[in-house]
């Protein structure tokens, strides 16, 4: 709202007596700033409304700006979506492939729709995650991977030691659980060298 005042688009809802159905923390927003509030009349609205309302409105995730970016056109949102699909990922996933970490501001410029990666960062991606793709068979629980996991793999493979690990891995033809902490994950997967 302080960027680009889009009530004119998503107005503030009241009912006759001026009391807020949908709407309040936008209100407050504009009402501190000074700015032009928008609204729309719905005689009759009560509070049960604010609860149907809110029971099926579902926020944006994270993905789902990244698919809006991608489908306006943008070349590192479409090359993000493309990579996530290739190795069955999540964004927070390929964010930890992409930057070594998936930290909270690398969540909001995608957000905002600021992704500007280079070739390199690319290419180091698509290595990384060739690494857990490889070391992905061997888990013993599937289904999500703990972050700390996938910090330390990219870690080792910055190192240059992910290849050693995963041809000792499957060599042994040795099935793991992913260690749930950096310290661990590396004590773990450095045990196999």
């Amino acid at each position: 709202i302080l960027q680009d005042n889009l009530l004119s688009i998503n107005p503030i809802i009241v009912n006759e007596h001026m009391q807020i159905i949908d709407g309040q923390h936008r209100f407050e927003v504009a009402k501190n700033n000074n700015l032009f509030i928008y609204y729309i009349m719905k005689s009759g609205a009560a509070i049960e409304n604010v609860v149907r309302l809110n029971e099926y409105n579902k926020p944006w995730q994270t993905t789902d700006f990244a698919l809006s970016y991608a489908g306006r056109g943008y070349p590192d949102f479409i090359w993000i979506l493309e990579f996530m699909e290739k190795y069955s990922i999540s964004l927070s996933i390929a964010c930890v492939f992409v930057w070594g970490h998936g930290g909270s501001h690398i969540l909001r410029r995608i957000k905002s729709g600021v992704l500007d990666l280079t070739e390199s960062q690319k290419r180091i991606a698509m290595e990384r995650a060739d690494v857990f793709w490889d070391m992905r068979p061997y888990f013993t629980r599937k289904g999500m991977v703990p972050r700390e996991f996938l910090t330390a793999l990219v870690q080792l493979c910055d190192d240059g030691k992910a290849k050693q690990i995963i041809d000792k891995i499957k060599a042994k033809g040795v099935s793991f659980y992913p260690a749930a902490t950096t310290n661990d994950v590396r004590k773990q997967l450095l045990a196999f060298l």
